[in-house]
């Protein structure tokens, strides 16, 4: 690949957002990283349609160089999101292009989620909700699966 790292960033107004439902308890995201709710975040997003480009202040969240062989799964699910976005194959040789993408859609996706966690929704909605996601994407995109 021609450029295997990239940063992904998140509007500095909603890393609030992040850090809370990864330390509460009470969040299905409880003691997971902050990359893992970004491309739950990304799916949920890219299932309702709702890319939202980021207009405030950014900070960084993650590098993708840091998620490592273990995290495999995590970038191909970007690149998914990316493929399915563009319509090309082409996209998953410039990490940095899906990044962006998959900011786009975890900008609009951590508002969902962080409003089921608000509104004290069970972790079985949650869970749904992102499953049905994961399910819609892999009937929608034969090809990739």
């Amino acid at each position: 690949m021609s450029n295997d790292n990239a940063t992904a960033r998140i509007e500095e107004q909603k890393s609030k957002m992040f850090k809370e439902l990864t330390s509460e308890q009470s969040s299905i995201f409880y003691k997971q990283s902050e990359s893992s709710v970004f491309i739950t975040a990304a799916a949920v997003g890219f299932y309702r349609k709702e890319p939202k480009e980021l207009t405030s202040k950014k900070t960084d969240l993650f590098v993708t160089s840091t998620l490592g062989k273990d995290n495999a799964e995590k970038l191909w699910i970007m690149k998914a999101i990316a493929i399915a976005y563009t319509g090309t194959l082409e996209i998953i040789d410039d990490m940095k292009k899906v990044v962006e993408i998959c900011e786009k859609y975890a900008n609009s996706g951590i508002d969902i989620l962080y409003n089921q966690y608000l509104a004290g929704n069970e972790i079985s909605e949650m869970a749904e909700l992102m499953q049905t996601a994961v399910d819609d994407f892999e009937e929608n995109h034969p090809e990739l699966n």
